[in-house]
């Protein structure tokens, strides 16, 4: 499916780009009808608060929508970020 490519693509684009991580794990798995995606960077996070919204994580959001999943960013500065993103099965 395009749009999990592209959810994808723009997760690990955002964490080489803006992360400077040390460290990116991905896991993609499935379970019960849903696909589950996890990618987690050791990098300088973000405060989620006043992070200027760009178009990446708004289409990522609205690419989750379209799939009928769910997409959770949680991000601690200095820490890193871990984004979730799950959808059903056909």
């Amino acid at each position: 499916n395009k749009n999990l490519y592209l959810v994808f693509k723009e997760a690990v684009n955002n964490a080489i780009k803006y992360a400077n991580p040390t460290e990116l794990n991905i896991n993609i798995t499935a379970q019960n009808k849903k696909l589950l995606m996890h990618i987690e960077d050791k990098g300088i996070g973000f405060n989620e608060n006043t992070i200027l919204r760009g178009n990446g994580l708004d289409n990522m959001k609205r690419r989750a929508k379209e799939l009928k999943g769910e997409l959770k960013i949680i991000s601690v500065p200095q820490t890193g970020t871990s984004i979730d993103f799950s959808f059903p099965l056909a």
